[in-house]
């Protein structure tokens, strides 16, 4: 048999409560017990919120950090550090507003994989489908496997949809994966076919988001700007 904590001792050692939510959801505690997501309900480090279809979810950390989960949303308390790390699979925003120490939101889902690194901010991101950061408030540093995309600004926004490839004239064309022969060269105006230098990963352009995007996207979370 598997021991678990009691709830008692489950809320003494937490690092973050839930303070609202609606519909159905679960909490996944590091020791392997599961609990209903409701207002009160508290996570340790390790311990995992799950949102389902329909369902919202505001979560308050021990610093004063919240997180606002969107439906089918999973938000896991890191259980390195409570307060510097956060992973997140769904739709949800950050308010780290209250500290001007930085958190690192490791960002999942439906092969999507970036980090966010935030201070001072209110941000926004969207781990599915596309997926998206949004700065409303602060700035935001945004990377994948540990390589800077971009730097936002409050009012900046990134869609990080799949990788895509520059082939600059004289670079090789490259082939569907599988397809066997080498690339071959493209020649440019004015060139030979020149020695291959490979494609270069384009990084996703920073744009403004217009004021209805910004609203649509915070309202995915309940919440209204």
């Amino acid at each position: 048999m598997i021991a678990t904590l009691p709830a008692a001792a489950r809320a003494s050692s937490a690092s973050a409560v839930v303070v609202a939510a609606s519909g159905e959801g679960a909490i996944l505690h590091a020791d392997g017990a599961v609990s209903p997501l409701k207002p009160g309900a508290a996570l340790a480090p390790g311990s995992r919120l799950h949102t389902g279809r329909g369902s919202l979810a505001e979560l308050a950390l021990a610093d004063g950090t919240r997180v606002n989960a969107g439906e089918r949303t999973e938000v896991e308390i890191s259980a390195a550090d409570s307060l510097s790390s956060l992973n997140i699979s769904g739709i949800a925003v950050v308010d780290r507003r209250s500290t001007a120490a930085p958190i690192l939101v490791s960002a999942t889902g439906d092969g999507q994989e970036f980090e966010v690194m935030l201070a001072a901010s209110r941000v926004f991101l969207d781990s599915v489908g596309q997926g998206a950061v949004f700065v409303k408030e602060g700035g935001a540093e945004v990377s994948r496997g540990g390589v800077l995309l971009a730097s936002l600004a409050a009012g900046e926004g990134l869609d990080l949809k799949p990788a895509v490839l520059v082939v600059e004239p004289g670079s090789p064309v490259p082939p569907p994966p599988g397809s066997g022969p080498p690339p071959v060269s493209v020649p440019g105006p004015g060139m030979g076919v020149q020695p291959p230098l490979g494609g270069v990963p384009a990084p996703p352009p920073v744009a403004e988001w217009s004021p209805g995007r910004v609203q649509d996207s915070f309202a995915l979370v309940g919440l209204t700007v």
